[in-house]
């Protein structure tokens, strides 16, 4: 009887804990939204000035006849890797100029859990496609869709992956930060 009444305790516990938690539900909303949407933003972005070419590599490596795009894939993913580390270093030097640094770093953390789950549900809808659609052509291209989505995913997450490998992790954006503080400062006096 002790036994039952000491978890039902530690269940009311748990609760209370769960609900205090998200008493700040506006932002925690907000942080999933733009934990969601973010990195399919930070792909798109990085990808755009080499869309037509991103295409056409696309449909080439669908179709199988990816051997000879090699140089030009890399080339891309060098490229597209520069741009979203500056992108990811201007929202983060923004958000501390605005002092929504804390706000960043809970996004940043969020973003990589958010990016595995969407390439999760995405699994599971190329799962239920494959099993439930009779024709042969829908299905083939419901999974090109969900194949290009989780393409997508991959590389905004091997991008958020590098930017917290190669800037973040080493403060690059604070002493920046830090550093133009002090020439403004020095230049007000």
């Amino acid at each position: 009887m002790v036994f039952i009444i000491a978890i039902i305790i530690a269940c009311i516990d748990l609760g209370k804990a769960i609900f205090h938690s998200l008493g700040n539900y506006k932002k925690l909303l907000t942080l999933l939204y733009v934990a969601i949407f973010y990195p399919i933003l930070l792909c798109g972005i990085s990808l755009l000035p080499f869309i037509s070419t991103t295409d056409s590599l696309l449909n080439s490596i669908i179709s199988g006849d990816s051997s000879s795009l090699i140089g030009e894939i890399l080339i891309i993913g060098i490229l597209s890797l520069i741009i979203s580390l500056f992108v990811n270093g201007f929202l983060e030097l923004s958000a501390y100029f605005l002092h929504l640094d804390q706000w960043f770093i809970q996004l940043f953390g969020l973003q990589q859990s958010c990016c595995s789950a969407q390439m999760t549900i995405a699994s599971f809808g190329a799962l239920w496609v494959a099993a439930t659609m009779d024709s042969f052509a829908q299905s083939s291209e419901a999974n090109q869709l969900l194949l290009m989505i989780s393409v997508s995913l991959f590389i905004s997450s091997l991008f958020s992956s590098a930017y917290r490998y190669f800037v973040h992790s080493k403060n690059i954006i604070p002493n920046i930060y830090k550093t133009t503080i002090q020439y403004w400062n020095a230049y007000k006096d």
